[in-house]
């Protein structure tokens, strides 16, 4: 982060209830263009550890929140992924690095593989199902429209009962 002067993110009024330069709450961070951004820069990854309430007050993050401009174009389409958002990144040395999509990878028009999936979901849920409960859940939910009964499923996830 030390390198970077300013971070620019041009988006469309759709785009704005994630402008939220001082996040006030767990939600606040969660929805933060400015939060998750710096914390990809910090850390290079956003996960549990640093969309949790006790990095809200962190003077880390907050000097990292500062460097983000999100920049709200109100000629774009006020609706959700009719307009690209553009990043852009202005480093202390003069040099810009910048792109642009259209849509979130993980969203219709962009799904993530098999492998992405598993990656996201092992990530997300280690530590708290057993690596047997990742793995089966992993593959039910890849699956789902092939399960006879969602129960086996739910038990997995909800602790009721071990992978059979």
């Amino acid at each position: 982060m030390r390198d970077i002067e300013k971070i620019e993110v041009h988006a469309s009024p759709a785009d704005a209830w994630c402008n939220r330069p001082e996040p006030k709450s767990l939600g606040d961070l969660q929805f933060s263009f400015q939060h998750l951004l710096g914390a990809a820069v910090l850390d290079g990854d956003v996960n549990f550890d640093n969309v949790d309430i006790d990095v809200l007050s962190d003077p880390r993050y907050v000097e990292a929140r500062s460097k983000i401009d999100v920049i709200i174009h109100p000629d774009r389409s006020p609706v959700l992924v009719q307009a690209p958002a553009e990043v852009i990144i202005k480093m202390k040395n003069g040099k810009k690095i910048s792109g642009q999509r259209m849509h979130t990878i993980g969203s219709r028009q962009e799904p993530l593989s098999k492998k992405q999936f598993r990656d996201l979901y092992s990530k997300f849920t280690k530590g708290i199902l057993a690596d047997e409960q990742i793995e089966k859940s992993a593959e039910a939910i890849l699956n789902l429209e092939k399960l006879n009964d969602l129960l086996k499923l739910m038990n997995m996830l909800t602790f009721t009962h071990k992978c059979a």
